[in-house]
């Protein structure tokens, strides 16, 4: 048998005989009692504190989604109020290209412009040459083909002159077509 078996029948004896080792054990007993219900109020203390403590940290919470929500609705009125503004601008501005208070230069306030043609102006010397279409000159280099926008149809006067050879069209009348017209600059024998 093992020797701890053999201590148990002598403990059970000795037992009776501790009376002031009990005592003490009852005394320890009660301080244990004392210091576990002084730990449960520090824990109780604690608890209280962390719970004033998450009441402030709450309270502190619903004041700033309070401030949080009146900056939003502040936010969302101001862009009501620029989304107003830019609907408000938008018709103005669509009002004011409805809107003309004169015609193109030229064009009497009320009439229709007249329609417009292009004027081809080719150049196959071998000097610059220098087109007047209605008063306006242009120059056109050796072996360049410009066209001339925006010319209004009907007659219109054209002269060319060629650097180094002078006039070699002289001031002439024509009309000009919708489809456009076309001026070849090219040497001539006299």
């Amino acid at each position: 048998m093992r020797t701890w078996m053999r201590l148990i029948p002598a403990i059970l004896l000795a037992t009776p005989f501790t009376g002031p080792a009990y005592a003490a054990d009852a005394e320890t007993d009660k301080k244990i009692d004392q210091l576990q219900k002084d730990v449960a109020q520090l824990k109780i203390d604690q608890l209280q504190k962390d719970v004033a403590q998450l009441r402030k940290d709450l309270e502190s919470l619903r004041e700033e989604v309070k401030n949080s929500n009146a900056r939003g609705a502040k936010v969302s009125e101001d862009l009501q109020e620029i989304k107003t503004i830019l609907r408000d601008l938008a018709n103005r501005q669509a009002a004011l290209t409805r809107q003309a208070a004169y015609g193109p230069p030229g064009i009497p306030s009320g009439a229709t412009p007249s329609p417009t043609a292009t004027i081809t102006v080719q150049n196959t010397y071998s000097a610059a040459a220098t087109v007047r279409i209605n008063g306006q000159s242009y120059r056109v280099a050796p072996g360049q083909t410009m066209p001339i926008l925006g010319v209004p149809t009907g007659t219109f006067q054209y002269s060319v002159d060629v650097d180094g050879y002078g006039t070699v069209e002289p001031l002439r009348t024509d009309t000009l077509q919708p489809a456009g017209y076309r001026i070849t600059i090219y040497p001539r024998m006299p």
